[in-house]
């Protein structure tokens, strides 16, 4: 737009202006001040205060994640030292007891267990995410096995999520 253009614009807005009576000027003068606020608040203000007031509860969630990984570190060094020490038939078999204990003591009759050389096959039945999870952590920490191949299902009974399928156990300790 060239300047006479706006020159030209400018002076019908002040004609225009001048016909207004001051009640008309004060209304729109106050219409554009809260036009205004509001574009500086939904703009400028609103996603700083946002970001300010949920930075506690994200900072507080990012150390729990640090906290996990770190934890997770030591487990894998603590697994990653007991595999560089080797380990005699006699750890096998107590690492493959630890394994049946955790198996059956979280998942009790869901569960059934049996030999595949040196890895150990699981099968599962009808057990829920939370047992599951608390299993593989035990398995992990206790009997120092992980799943090689798993080959599991997902089912809805009475409306809860339940896993049922097969896994195939490492010991990772030797």
């Amino acid at each position: 737009m060239s300047i006479k253009a706006k020159s030209a614009l400018l002076d019908q807005f002040r004609g225009r202006w001048a016909t207004f009576s001051v009640r008309e000027r004060l209304a729109l003068q106050f219409a554009c001040g809260v036009l205004a606020l509001t574009l500086f608040w939904s703009l400028l203000l609103a996603p700083s205060l946002k970001i300010w007031f949920e930075a506690p509860s994200i900072r507080a969630d990012l150390e729990n994640q640090l906290q996990l990984l770190q934890r997770l570190a030591a487990e894998a060094k603590q697994l990653q030292q007991v595999g560089d020490k080797g380990t005699s038939k006699l750890d096998h078999l107590a690492a493959e007891q630890a394994l049946r204990n955790a198996l059956k003591q979280e998942l009790g009759s869901q569960v059934r267990m049996g030999n595949s050389g040196e890895n150990v096959m699981v099968t599962l039945e009808d057990v829920t995410p939370e047992a599951l999870a608390r299993c593989l952590a035990r398995a992990r920490s206790e009997a120092h096995a992980l799943p090689l191949n798993v080959q599991l299902h997902r089912s809805h009974l009475a409306g809860a999520i339940r896993w049922s399928g097969s896994m195939e156990m490492k010991f990772t300790g030797y």
